[in-house]
């Protein structure tokens, strides 16, 4: 189990969401001229709030047990970190999925009513 404490163990654990965002990214990109501009809009910042999600859990999965070992955090203090971490992740997670909903949502035109 020492492994999974390894950082760049979980850092490459994310990695296939890393190359999700970017593939995403560049689909969006050759697209850009079929999408409305709302629809890329969404598309991009949702993209974004992923991306950063990403970098923020990955910048703590790397600075949090290096500066608990250095002792600048007490374990208290390490777990009120951790914790407006994952509250941070949470918030950017949420964020970035709405907007790739929206995005999927906003170039939709309503359908006529049937004919009778």
């Amino acid at each position: 189990m020492e492994i999974l404490n390894n950082p760049f163990v979980q850092a490459s654990l994310r990695l296939p969401t890393l190359l999700v965002l970017v593939v995403g990214l560049a689909m969006a990109l050759v697209a850009r001229k079929r999408l409305p501009g709302r629809c890329m809009a969404l598309l991009v910042g949702g993209l974004l709030a992923l991306f950063l999600q990403l970098l923020v859990d990955l910048a703590a999965v790397f600075a949090l047990p290096q500066l608990y070992r250095s002792g600048a955090l007490s374990f208290s203090a390490l777990t009120g970190v951790a914790t407006a971490v994952g509250l941070a992740t949470s918030v950017l997670l949420s964020v970035g999925l709405a907007l790739l909903i929206a995005a999927a949502l906003a170039g939709r035109h309503p359908t006529p009513p049937p004919s009778r």
